[in-house]
């Protein structure tokens, strides 16, 4: 009698399922609306994330990072642009550190690129002693492999394996190695919004023959503004080798990136 009930539960038992989707509306107009307002409430999020970073963070320091991406060219195979990107700290009402990149890449491989990079840096600072204002700067010279591996039709591992030529007014040289894994998921019908990802870079003190940094972003987005506009925003956790212990920032970045062809 047992056996009998169980076999009957079994056959009349249906599995359930349950399908997430995001509405769509087939009205292009209505659509191109939907995505205006979409813009609009992302950048009045981005604009109030930094404030609650920096007061969640308080004992630390927090920043944040707009940069922008110039595409001067882009062809399957060979990208030549311009990287510029300025730093506000929450202690200080103005930039205090700016960077200014050439970047050159190509694709010698199916899943490889390529990349030779020009960098300059400045940071600006207050000298405890004397209470002056002074400028360092710092050029490097940066030599890059960026794996570019499809894991499924909506999973990406992006990579970037480089190495630093750093040198400094008054200083030696310094060499830099770092590693940065991105595994990305493509997002579909949901506005201009199009990519989720998260980040982890690794740098090494090739100089002095220890770690120098890590890199954590925890979660990113990317957004398709338009066929020419895109842009990421993610937050970083960023610990740094400093005397006599380690230094963590808080740090918001928006990178716009502009394809000018």
């Amino acid at each position: 009698m047992r056996s009998q009930r169980l076999l009957n539960l079994r056959e009349g038992y249906k599995p359930l399922h349950v399908t997430f989707r995001f509405p769509i509306n087939p009205n292009p107009a209505s659509s191109r609306a939907m995505k205006f307002r979409w813009c609009r409430l992302f950048l009045l999020l981005t604009s109030l994330s930094f404030p609650c970073c920096v007061g969640t963070a308080r004992a630390e320091d927090s920043f944040a990072r707009p940069s922008l991406v110039v595409n001067w060219i882009d062809t399957p195979a060979f990208r030549f642009q311009t990287y510029s990107e300025v730093q506000l700290a929450d202690s200080e009402p103005r930039f205090n550190r700016w960077i200014q990149a050439e970047r050159f890449t190509f694709k010698p491989w199916t899943h490889i690129w390529l990349g030779a990079n020009y960098t300059i840096t400045e940071k600006l600072g207050i000298n405890p002693a004397t209470h002056a204002e002074f400028a360092r700067d710092e050029h490097r010279l940066e030599l890059e492999a960026l794996p570019r591996l499809s894991l499924s039709d909506s999973v990406r591992l992006n990579g970037r394996i480089r190495v630093e030529r750093r040198w400094k007014d008054n200083a030696p040289d310094d060499w830099r190695f770092r590693v940065r894994w991105e595994p990305a998921v493509d997002v579909h019908d949901c506005g201009p919004l199009r990519e989720l990802f998260v980040q982890a870079e690794y740098l090494y003190d090739l100089s002095h023959n220890r770690s120098s940094e890590w890199r954590i972003v925890p979660a990113g987005t990317g957004w398709h503004l338009s066929e020419q506009l895109s842009l990421r925003v993610f937050y970083m956790w960023d610990t740094v080798r400093a005397r006599p212990d380690w230094a963590v920032s808080h740090i918001l970045y928006a990178t716009w990136q502009w394809n000018f062809h």
